[in-house]
């Protein structure tokens, strides 16, 4: 994550927590493809205003060009929502099924695919 965000990074105020989350519904709408499995984002703010985010995706198998593209785009859309955001990170991992993600401290599950649970 970036140096520049060191101690200040902490968990979002509501008003900035609500407009992140409905900025990214927003922009992945379209945007989530057969092999996304979660989507995840993290938001951070100094004195009250939103800085920038972060947003890590989980795919079951590696992605394409174009899928990676489509979520960058969906990045930018978040982007432009918020003027005054400094940084900004996308996070693209490759976890097969039946492996399980956990989500980082602060993060908020934006989509999280249905998976069946097998029992051994």
């Amino acid at each position: 994550m970036n140096k520049l965000l060191g101690d200040f990074m902490n968990q979002l105020s509501n008003e900035n927590r609500i407009r992140l989350l409905l900025s990214a519904q927003r922009a992945l709408l379209g945007a989530i493809t057969p092999k996304i499995r979660a989507v995840y984002l993290k938001g951070f703010e100094v004195e009250g205003n939103l800085t920038g985010f972060a947003l890590r995706v989980y795919f079951e198998s590696v992605p394409t060009e174009e899928e990676e593209e489509i979520l960058r785009i969906a990045t930018t859309e978040i982007v432009s929502d918020f003027p005054q955001v400094l940084t900004c990170d996308e996070e693209f991992l490759v976890l097969a099924p039946p492996k399980i993600w956990i989500s980082g401290e602060n993060e908020i599950p934006i989509y999280i695919r249905y998976e069946p649970f097998e029992e051994e």
